[in-house]
């Protein structure tokens, strides 16, 4: 992004409501931010979800294109069209016209209005890597998906006696089970409840790497010190950080 672009960016979000500028150069800067680059909604989500090709399709009204994508990169549509906090709402360069796309009424639509939730079954040949997974909340629950749909033999700790984590302060349990039901349905992985993990070499002779999942907890693992920031990986070897 140039300089000219970045100064045009910083007006957009700067300018007060009586000078923002004209839809014509809303236009220009919209054409050259997403000429080779990523947008900037698409630079703050956290799931790097492509929201400019998402509007696209739900402008188009392809609701089973959009919810196939959006699918694809937030894995529990149904929990995360209601949880979501639209940070790329504080991004959107919209909001130097007059505000910013309302992302969670789309997200929302996209799952009432597509014509199947169900998702795709594959039949992905097996790999001899087995994977722990410590924490079977939405992030744990996300990791799982990733891994076994890609063959990966996937074992989950969770210390108490369900899944969903801190869902479960923030969801109605009838509305993100059912969601976690559904959309791991097809997936082969060992759930293992009531099954505290108090340090990783009790896994470390079982499995090729371990994931913890468990939140604020990851510290009393030492993952903190000697952590990979960019890759997420630790000083011990196939250790991971989710």
């Amino acid at each position: 992004m140039g300089n000219n672009d970045t100064k045009l960016l910083e007006s957009l979000l700067n300018a007060p409501v009586s000078g923002r500028i004209l839809s014509k150069d809303m236009d220009k800067f919209v054409k050259d931010c997403c000429s080779g680059e990523k947008p900037p909604c698409r630079c703050a989500c956290p799931l790097d979800l492509d929201i400019v090709a998402l509007n696209t399709k739900l402008q188009k009204g392809n609701f089973n294109s959009a919810y196939t994508m959006y699918r694809d990169k937030v894995l529990f549509p149904g929990i995360v069209s209601r949880i979501c906090d639209q940070p790329c709402c504080s991004a959107c360069v919209r909001k130097g016209i007059d505000d910013s796309i309302d992302m969670l009424k789309l997200e929302k639509a996209i799952v009432e209005y597509t014509r199947s939730t169900m998702p795709v079954k594959y039949n992905i040949p097996k790999k001899s890597k087995k994977i722990a997974i410590l924490g079977a909340g939405l992030c744990g629950l996300s990791c799982t998906i990733k891994l076994a749909s890609h063959g990966y033999d996937v074992s989950i700790f969770e210390k108490s006696d369900r899944v969903g984590g801190k869902l479960w302060g923030l969801l109605s349990p009838e509305i993100f089970i059912a969601e976690i039901e559904n959309q791991m349905q097809y997936l082969n992985y060992d759930l293992k409840l009531y099954t505290e993990v108090e340090t990783i070499g009790e896994l470390k002779d079982d499995f090729d790497a371990v994931l913890i999942a468990t939140g604020k907890d990851g510290e009393s693992f030492g993952m903190l010190e000697g952590l990979n920031r960019d890759s997420l990986g630790s000083l011990q070897a196939g250790i991971f950080l989710a």
